[in-house]
């Protein structure tokens, strides 16, 4: 009771658009339906059974542009019952426990879980990277790009993975409950369309969803032949090092030969036309790369070389010195702000915080 009481004290005090219902009532009438919703979780948890009437989302499209009447500038918010996710909460508490007490998620995976953020993941990165320079190699980076990663996960892979990391009895009976018979219909205009099938994916919106993303994704490591891999959710950063920069190249296409082979295993897909390639290294050596003989390729088609790539929001450049960042971020908001001169701005930023 005690578990449960603090999950619905974590729900936010905001009516759920799906069923207009207001999480503030749960609060101030535990005391009185506490044991009816312990009985709910309970039953369902008991049994291995998620409840057929919880399964079906509705899709909202929000508009991302005022009075636009194009399908592809509505983004999609998909919402779920409130009890669904009464019931989602308590198991992902219980399955976070499990992973964290027996160590199973890799440890480069930043995206969604606890004391992980943008912040660290790229500090890793960052510091990684510029000790590899330092040390007189070359770092030649791949930022792949997946393909509606979350929408696309094969339900029946994600369960043999469960079952891989020691899930059993009647909770992978509960999670197979869970992901199938799954619906959704749309919402526009206070109109519904017609309910349909959703057989891929983890729902969107959910509680479980971004954990269960994690765990589909968790074993990568296992399957690529990197020097360094780092993760955020579906952000995916491979790296390779070596003094040869030739060398270096053919040990991450014979890397992005495997990865492609576990996408295509696990039915993703890398949009290739925006994964992008980076060298990292000194200056001098960076002017004497030839990247007219060089060349990187995942499912036959070449990998773009840049100076510069946005990662986690921060704009990383291929000598580490964040003059990109600046540029593209803090300099042009204080320029803006207060008529600073852009070179005297730098020289600030460079001295408070390089």
């Amino acid at each position: 009771m005690k578990e449960l009481k603090s999950i619905i004290l974590s729900f936010e005090n905001k009516i759920n658009i799906y069923d207009f219902f207001n999480p503030t009532l749960l609060k101030h009438f535990f005391y009185v339906i506490g044991h009816v919703l312990l009985h709910f979780v309970n039953t369902s948890l008991d049994k291995g059974e998620f409840p057929d009437a919880l399964k079906t989302s509705t899709i909202i499209p929000i508009p991302k542009i005022a009075n636009t009447s194009k399908a592809e500038e509505f983004r999609p918010i998909n919402t779920l019952p409130t009890f669904e996710k009464l019931i989602e909460r308590a198991v992902y508490e219980q399955l976070v426990e499990y992973f964290d007490k027996n160590k199973l998620l890799f440890t480069n995976q930043s995206g969604f879980r606890k004391n992980h953020s943008c912040e660290s993941a790229l500090q890793l990165t960052v510091t990684k990277f510029k000790r590899e320079i330092d040390g007189g190699r070359y770092v030649v980076a791949v930022f792949l790009d997946l393909k509606r990663a979350f929408e696309t996960i094969d339900r029946n892979i994600l369960l043999t993975k469960l079952r891989y990391y020691g899930i059993g009895g009647n909770v992978i009976k509960w999670f197979e409950s869970y992901l199938t018979d799954r619906k959704q219909k749309v919402k526009y205009n206070n109109v519904l369309s017609d309910e349909v099938s959703s057989e891929f994916g983890v729902p969107q919106g959910s509680v479980l969803g971004p954990l269960l993303f994690l765990i589909y994704l968790n074993d990568i490591v296992n399957y690529c032949d990197c020097d360094f891999v780092n993760l955020f959710a579906d952000d995916t950063l491979v790296a390779c090092y070596d003094t040869d920069l030739d060398k270096c190249i053919q040990k991450m296409n014979k890397a992005l030969e495997i990865l492609e082979k576990y996408f295509n295993t696990n039915k993703l897909k890398v949009n290739v036309s925006k994964t992008k390639a980076i060298i990292f290294t000194t200056k001098y050596k960076y002017n004497q790369i030839d990247f007219a003989n060089i060349n990187l390729s995942i499912y036959n088609i070449t990998v773009e070389f840049v100076n510069k790539c946005k990662y986690l929001g921060f704009y990383l450049d291929s000598l580490l010195d964040f003059e990109s960042h600046l540029d593209y971020h803090t300099i042009h908001l204080l320029v803006e702000t207060d008529g600073s001169d852009k070179k005297r701005t730098r020289r600030r930023f460079k001295q408070l915080f390089m």
